[in-house]
């Protein structure tokens, strides 16, 4: 996935519309020394689809193109995990009540323990 997302800003940073297949054609499409096939490309398209990193054309063949997430995303040098993972300004991280019960108790019990 990194791959392709590095490719793909190198081939077409400026947001043109690229065929992603041309990618296994390149020394990237190797990972491990094996070549990398079809079906991981198309994974590799859908993880960078769902954060909008890119944007699928519709054309004949299909294209893809980077979109300004994406260019964000490679200019950070990171993984496109770290990326997608990375808190975003203006964002709160939500516990469920459960979730925060289960805090609170486990705090009483290393509180308890302490004393």
């Amino acid at each position: 996935m990194d791959a392709f997302h590095r490719w793909l800003f190198d081939a077409a940073g400026d947001q043109k519309p690229i065929n992603p297949v041309l990618f296994l054609a390149t020394p990237a499409a190797y990972f491990a020394g094996s070549e990398i096939i079809g079906a991981e490309l198309h994974e590799a398209l859908a993880h960078l689809s769902q954060p909008k990193l890119i944007e699928h054309i519709d054309t004949e063949p299909p294209t893809v193109a980077i979109t300004p997430q994406g260019v964000s995303c490679a200019l950070t040098g990171g993984s496109v995990q770290d990326y997608v993972n990375q808190p975003r300004p203006g964002t709160t991280q939500h516990l469920s009540a459960e979730r925060q019960g289960r805090h609170h108790r486990r705090a009483a019990e290393l509180h308890a323990e302490q004393h």
